[in-house]
């Protein structure tokens, strides 16, 4: 598959301000197959969150939509305050 997706205008802010607070972003846009756009994790808790960045009116795509359906955990965000809660999520059972 050797085509680019299509990166909401959102993605770069959340992914610097994420990398500010020191989580580290895999950013998976090339994978395809409707993966999710980053791979988020905190490299002390070995613990990671699957985020799908959209815009305020994006919908995940059907191939999008079929990672959750297959029981993936992925977390739809859409605001810097979205991502931070569901990156959040990683630190619950840690702390």
């Amino acid at each position: 598959m050797g085509y680019a997706r299509k990166v909401d205008a959102n993605q770069s802010e959340i992914v610097a301000a994420l990398r500010k607070a020191g989580y580290l972003v895999k950013d998976l846009r090339k994978a395809g197959d409707g993966a999710p756009d980053l791979l988020v994790a905190r490299h002390w808790t070995r613990r990671v969150a699957l985020m799908e960045v959209k815009s305020r009116t994006g919908r995940p795509t059907a191939a999008q939509g079929k990672w959750a359906k297959d029981g993936w955990p992925v977390t739809t965000v859409r605001t810097i305050e979205e991502a931070f809660l569901a990156a959040e999520l990683l630190l619950d059972d840690v702390r």
